[in-house]
């Protein structure tokens, strides 16, 4: 029986995605829209960065999201198809 905590895809070694406000004007990495101080956005570490973590506006994290769903979605069917035996 494996011993520890069950790792995640999604939570490598850089840590976890964190939904953070604002403290200065900032810009997304995605879209290059100004996320001005105060309002929420999403940090996502990224191993190999100057700063270390990407900021995403609210709206570009979502299609983030999506764009993970999808993945995770595609790796289940692949998982089903390896243990039919397909």
């Amino acid at each position: 029986m494996p011993k520890g905590k069950t790792p995640s895809l999604l939570n490598g070694n850089a840590g976890k995605p964190n939904k953070v406000v604002a403290g200065r004007k900032r810009e997304c990495t995605r879209c290059h829209c100004a996320i001005v101080k105060g309002e929420p956005c999403f940090e996502v570490p990224h191993p190999g960065f100057a700063q270390g973590r990407e900021t995403y506006c609210c709206d570009c994290f979502a299609k983030v999201l999506d764009q993970t769903t999808k993945d995770l979605d595609t790796h289940f069917a692949a998982l089903e198809e390896a243990r039919a035996g397909i």
